[in-house]
Order: C-alpha cells, then sequence, then structure tokens
C-alpha cells in the first residue's frame, strides 16, 4: 500500500510540476532534495530560491485537455498492476527499487523481508 502511496504522490508531483505557474508554483510533491529532478526543489537545497526563475509550462487550456491522462494514471487499480508486474520481474526487491527512485529510503528490515520473501517464493517455485 505504501508503494502505491508513492507511485500516487509521484503522479501527483508530475502533475503538479506540468501546471506549475510562476505566480502559483506547486512543488509540494516534489522531492526536495540536492538531487531532486525538480529544478526548483534543487534550488531550494541550494539555498537559492530567490534567483530561481520557473519555465514556460503548460496553459490551463492544455492542461485540463491532459488531465484525464494525469486522473487515469492515479487509479488504484492501475497502480495496483504496476505493482504486480514489478513484483513479478523483480521480486520484492523491485519494489526497493522503486521506493528509492520515489525518494522513500528503505531501511535494513526492509532490505532483509525483501531478500528473505524473494528467496522463500524462488525456493517454492523450485519445487
Amino acid at each position: 500500500m505504501t508503494a502505491m502511496l508513492a507511485l500516487k504522490d509521484g503522479r501527483c508531483a508530475v502533475n503538479n510540476y506540468v501546471r506549475t505557474i510562476i505566480k502559483n508554483s506547486q512543488h509540494m510533491h516534489c522531492p526536495p532534495e540536492f538531487e531532486s529532478w525538480c529544478k526548483y526543489q534543487k534550488a531550494v537545497a541550494e539555498g537559492k530560491q530567490d534567483a530561481y526563475v520557473h519555465p514556460r509550462t503548460l496553459t490551463e487550456e492544455i492542461f485540463n485537455e491532459i488531465k484525464v491522462v494525469f486522473e487515469e494514471l492515479s487509479e488504484p487499480e492501475l497502480l495496483r498492476k504496476c505493482l504486480a508486474c514489478i513484483m513479478f520481474s523483480s521480486g520484492c526487491k523491485g519494489l526497493l527499487y522503486l521506493m528509492s527512485k520515489l525518494n522513500i529510503k528503505p531501511g535494513k528490515n526492509a532490505l532483509f523481508a525483501a531478500v528473505t520473501n524473494d528467496q522463500a517464493r524462488i525456493k517454492d517455485a523450485e519445487k
């Protein structure tokens, strides 16, 4: 469930990033780090947010036309299917990779659980 929320949060970040307007910047879902893909959050991390200039973005009219796609991307059923594909292809370690890409830092217990679960899954498959 946490991974689904992270996927949905990531979709919200892209959604808000695309529709950012200079007067009303929306970066609350963007990862706040020096190595963030969001140039505004990167500027904040470096203490340079006052000098940051937002690039031109989509107009509200164009965004409203593609908004349906963004909404569909956050449907729980679609997110479940995405997670199922990750699990099928990479096992539980795939979820850890996804979490790290979404700036969620899995701890030692999560890594141990993923490895243990994957080993048990492989052992069951070999029977």
